[in-house]
């Protein structure tokens, strides 16, 4: 806008002020994108027409920096407020129009996540405040919006205190600020929420709702409110109220024309979530990919929510059996982190691993399961971190389908390392073990000692190859004791029971060696655990088994 469009009366004090006006009415239906326009024309209008330090330039810096606040523009909208605050300091009579402005821009840092710039400007305002000659609906704002700070900052009894304060004051006052005292129950409620306080939280949220719907607050707001909701219900295992609030938010959202794709999104992904826990794989999968569409229309698009939707998609495609769908979404999440593998380790190996087990089911000729699995492996140690034992004992046991028997020494090693650290920890550092989780780690641990034992007896390594064999033996015994007649263990010990006499066998042309081996493995079983062990024990019965074939 040119200083001829002033001179040739294309620019009006009316016209910018319906600029202005526009703006706003733009923004209370959630058209925010036309409320900016709006508001850009309307303040260059402004520029040109009124005084540097006139107010009505800061009144709409403080009203455009709410739009930009919708929106995610906090830096620009922090810019503004500060800019009111020096035009305000700049005419007389404008002590609550600073401490306006102050607010605003405390509101701006909060969005923005600087919490302590947040928390100065805010008691700033108070100051300011306090000198007017206290305005106890004010205060009451102030007080709420100080609480709702703590509870960023987790200084969750500093906020509750302050909330309560908020609501007292709120509750003595004959003629209240609706907007504020909904919003203050919403604060209370989250605050319960974060400590734990969960049916409380929901009660507090329930009438903040029920507050918001009545004065007909923004739908952002009541859809904000439907999200902790749903969070609330999801902590108290009410699932079916959780999703029917998070769909509710979406509903309210997209009937007000928000153009957030980052709200949308997290909501279709909690509900996808939820759906996946409870076997939903079909309604889980169609949820994520309505996050997909959501997470490709933000302007800044994110390199890790999109990787994030992926591997949930390619997740629930392998939990449906649909292996070659889930293999092709895993892939898409190895090509948007390739360009910077380093700094998402973590997350290229859950991808691998999970690809490892597509393949595993597709039994490709072309990609080899064990071949991903090591690549996941890798990522764990390149993190200097312990890779699961679970994924080691499965790499383990496909190098030995694949005759990969150094490889697989290996991983069972670090399966086997893993797993016994587990039973190590202390009762109270472990999850609360049940029978079946028990039973799992049990079976696990035989499996690691039988594949090791498995790869000494094709590498001709007798001796070891028994002292393994025997130790996956007394595992499988202990498994069986958790779930007696257990079939797949019963067969465990019988394929066990199998190797030891083809280890005799294979020996048997020189009985003295055969014995030998045997006696040495059990000399070795003596000296690791002890002659009363149940491992020495089970070795003197294959010794004597071995001394009766002469």
């Amino acid at each position: 806008m040119s200083r001829f469009d002033y001179l040739l009366g294309r620019i009006t004090l009316d016209s910018a002020n319906q600029h202005i006006y526009g703006g706003k009415v733009f923004a209370d239906k959630g058209l925010f994108e036309s409320a900016i326009k709006h508001y850009k024309k309307g303040l260059q209008m402004y520029e040109h027409l009124l005084d540097a330090n006139d107010p009505r330039i800061a009144n709409a810096y403080l009203n455009y920096s709410t739009v930009l606040r919708r929106v995610g523009s906090y830096d620009e909208a922090a810019d503004l407020c500060q800019k009111a605050v020096v035009i305000y300091s700049n005419n007389s009579g404008r002590e609550k129009d600073i401490l306006n402005a102050y607010t605003h821009l405390g509101i701006s840092y909060m969005r923005r996540g600087e919490k302590e710039k947040a928390l100065e400007a805010f008691l700033r305002s108070k100051e300011l405040l306090a000198v007017q000659g206290n305005d106890v609906q004010t205060l009451a704002s102030l007080l709420y919006y100080i609480g709702s700070l703590y509870n960023d900052m987790e200084r969750f009894d500093e906020a509750w205190d302050t909330l309560n304060q908020s609501y007292e004051i709120l509750s003595s006052l004959t003629e209240k600020d609706p907007t504020i005292e909904a919003c203050l129950l919403l604060s209370m409620g989250i605050n319960l929420e974060n400590t734990g306080n969960y049916e409380e939280a929901l009660k507090y949220c329930t009438v903040a709702w029920h507050r918001q719907t009545e004065i007909k607050m923004s739908p952002l707001d009541i859809a904000i409110t439907e999200d902790h909701i749903g969070s609330i219900n999801e902590r108290l295992g009410d699932w079916g109220n959780a999703i029917k609030a998070y769909r509710l938010a979406i509903s309210i959202y997209q009937e007000g024309y928000y153009q957030d794709h980052f709200n949308l999104l997290i909501w279709y992904k909690k509900i996808g979530n939820i759906e996946t826990m409870h076997g939903l794989y079909s309604e889980a999968i169609s949820s994520y990919k309505n996050a997909l569409y959501h997470a490709k229309c933000l302007k800044d698009n994110s390199v890790f929510e999109t990787a994030d939707i992926y591997y949930a998609i390619g997740l629930n495609s392998y939990l449906e059996g649909d292996y070659y769908a889930a293999s092709l979404y895993l892939k898409k999440v190895l090509k948007l982190f390739q360009a910077d593998q380093i700094h998402h380790l973590k997350e290229l190996a859950l991808v691998y691993q999970k690809l490892g087990d597509c393949m595993a089911n597709v039994q490709s000729q072309k990609e080899k399961p064990e071949d991903y699995y090591l690549k996941a492996i890798a990522c764990y140690h390149s993190l200097t971190e312990q890779a699961p034992a679970s994924l080691c004992l499965i790499c383990g046991i496909n190098l030995i389908n694949a005759q990969r028997y150094k490889e697989s020494l290996y991983c069972s090693e670090e399966a086997l390392r893993g797993y016994s650290q587990y039973l190590e920890q202390k009762p109270e550092d472990k999850q609360e073990d049940n029978n079946d989780s028990l039973f799992s780690t049990f079976d696990s641990i035989a499996q690691c000692y039988y594949n090791i034992g498995f790869v000494h007896y094709v590498s001709v390594e007798y001796i070891s190859a028994v002292k393994e064999f025997i130790q996956a033996y007394v595992w499988y015994k202990k498994t069986l004791a958790l779930q007696p007649e257990n079939p797949s263990t019963v067969e465990s010990l019988h394929v066990c029971e199998e190797q030891l006499k083809y280890v005799y066998e294979l020996n048997s042309k020189d009985h003295a060696l055969a014995v030998s081996i045997f006696e040495k493995a059990g000399e070795g079983l003596e000296k690791e655990y002890g002659a009363e062990s149940d491992e020495f024990n089970v070795a003197k019965k294959w010794i004597q088994y071995a001394r009766s074939q002469s």
